[in-house]
């Protein structure tokens, strides 16, 4: 066994009673919380490697690393945002081998005793989970729409940088 107990499941809308689609597993370090995922897997016609995940410390981090790149004629694929399942605030970017890579920060960490969560998954990425985010010194405004639309997400930081993304 690797040692794996899952965070959050998800489910296609309307059939959960047909099981989940996607998992996000963390380690089980007993008592002792772990990163929401270390791990995750979806059902899917092909196997395939999806992304890295690299943690920074926080926001700063995440755009910093982000203009690093960028200097660097790196190509940015999807990002800044947060997460819904983990919570992680995010980056994503393309390798000079065209492989993703995500800069991440202040995802959720949970103990061996937190249940696992189920959530639909959504064409938007914006499943809507029953976990709070969090706390973090970050003020955060989330909302999703009756048509499963992401909105606005606003971040104010007490750093150096402020800023306003999108969640997916």
């Amino acid at each position: 066994m690797l040692g794996l107990i899952v965070s959050d499941f998800l489910f296609f809308p309307g059939q959960r009673d047909r099981g989940p689609t996607m998992a996000f597993m963390r380690c089980d370090r007993g008592s002792e919380a772990a990163d929401h995922h270390t791990l995750a897997m979806t059902l899917g016609p092909m196997s395939r490697y999806v992304h890295s995940a690299y943690q920074v410390a926080d926001l700063d981090a995440v755009a910093a690393s982000g203009a690093y790149l960028a200097d660097r004629g790196h190509l940015h694929a999807w990002g800044i945002g947060r997460h819904i399942q983990g919570s992680q605030l995010f980056d994503y970017w393309r390798d000079p081998d065209k492989f993703m890579v995500e800069h991440f920060a202040d995802g959720d960490m949970f103990d061996s005793t937190v249940e696992a969560g189920w959530a639909p998954m959504t064409a938007s990425g914006c499943p809507s989970g029953d976990r709070p985010s969090p706390a973090t010194s970050s003020a955060r405004t989330l909302t999703q729409t009756s048509s499963g639309e992401c909105s606005r997400v606003s971040v104010t930081t007490t750093s150096s940088i402020s800023t306003a993304f999108w969640a997916y």
